[in-house]
């Protein structure tokens, strides 16, 4: 059966999952996936979700949601994984994630290896596949993704929850229940197989930022170059200090793979002369100054890309950071870049950050599942 997606605008939030079930069929389902909007009572919410469709369910918040052809603001978005695409899954909470993490994601592990038969490090990275989502505003995002990374050579692919750019509070869903300070990990077997695609529309301006002074725990850098931090920034884009916050979206820094690969880290705001990123960073890693190119040309041209490479696909899970769905806005993309998605079953949502081996901003990570 072809997988669908489906979505709704009504605020009334039985009416709403109402609409939903009508395009979708939860007696075909293996796991459902929801993105939806902060405006929703998300207790509420999750608990028609698990009321109405009676399958394993999965979603958080977010800052604004995807669905096949189209960018939206203020909805919920669904998709059923039928038995074609989703052999088998199971799904972990964790929860309280400022405390004790090491404990709670080896049992998370543990409960995966129960529950497939055999413990995970020893499955085939190729057969299996993990999802992460967390909450967006616990600046745990790199522990996470390092705990679960260290557990086996299977790839988890993510983002953070959102709450429509007001940043007060943000929330994980799973079968039934809304969590903050939480993270859902779920680890699936596709049916057919799956790829991953990492995109962002950054080049190398190959000026260059050393870390010389930082707060880790705060994402605060103090100093770039051994200067005050503003100072470095505005001096390598030949700008006033005052101006370096309008450059953010346009400039961000990123740690080079392979010399053409960057894994994004975004400046968030200034505070007097230190910046605010909102993503890790080190003391004495070299970033590049990034400049931005086209996110419509380059996501089109990654996507035809990988289904020349690998195939075609029956649905995909866009993870899609909120900065680059402002520079959409501001480039007046919003719909250029839904219609990238128009041909095959999509769902996503713009994020709080992006997990891939790792934690990092501006990028797309989506799953494809064949």
């Amino acid at each position: 059966m072809k997988t669908v997606t489906a979505f709704t605008k009504n605020k009334d939030i039985k009416a709403a999952v109402s609409e939903l079930k009508k395009d979708l069929d939860p007696k075909q389902g293996e796991l459902l996936l929801f993105f939806a909007s902060s405006c929703y009572n998300v207790d509420e919410l999750a608990m028609e979700m698990d009321r109405q469709f009676q399958i394993n369910s999965i979603g958080c918040t977010t800052a604004g949601e995807l669905v096949s052809g189209q960018m939206l603001d203020e909805s919920i978005v669904a998709m059923c994984l039928e038995k074609d695409v989703l052999e088998d899954h199971h799904i972990e909470i964790v929860e309280d994630v400022h405390e004790t993490l090491v404990p709670k994601i080896d049992k998370a592990f543990g409960a995966f290896g129960e529950h497939f038969g055999s413990p995970v490090a020893d499955f085939d990275f190729q057969q299996y596949v993990g999802l992460l989502l967390v909450d967006g505003l616990s600046n745990q995002e790199e522990m996470i993704n390092n705990l679960v990374g260290n557990k086996s050579d299977i790839v988890f692919i993510g983002g953070s929850a959102g709450d429509d750019l007001a940043f007060e509070k943000t929330y994980v869903f799973a079968n039934g229940k809304a969590y903050s300070n939480a993270a859902v990990l779920v680890l699936i077997k596709p049916t057919k197989g799956y790829d991953v695609l990492k995109t962002q529309s950054f080049k190398s301006t190959s000026k260059k930022l050393k870390v010389t002074k930082l707060v880790e725990r705060e994402r605060r850098i103090q100093e770039f170059n051994g200067k005050p931090a503003t100072q470095a920034y505005a001096e390598s884009l030949n700008c006033a200090q005052g101006e370096v916050e309008s450059r953010f979206i346009q400039n961000p820094v990123g740690l080079m793979i392979n010399d053409d690969e960057p894994f994004v880290r975004s400046p968030r705001v200034t505070d007097g002369t230190d910046i605010l990123f909102y993503c890790g960073v080190k003391e004495g890693q070299n970033l590049d100054i990034l400049e931005s190119t086209d996110i419509v040309n380059e996501t089109t041209r990654s996507l035809v890309e990988k289904s020349r490479d690998t195939g075609p696909f029956s649905c995909l899970i866009n993870f899609n950071c909120v900065l680059r769905k402002l520079e959409l806005i501001e480039k007046k993309q919003e719909e250029a870049y839904g219609n990238v998605f128009s041909d095959i079953p999509t769902i996503g949502f713009h994020t709080y950050g992006e997990s891939y081996i790792g934690h990092m901003n501006q990028t797309a990570t989506i799953l494809l599942l064949k």
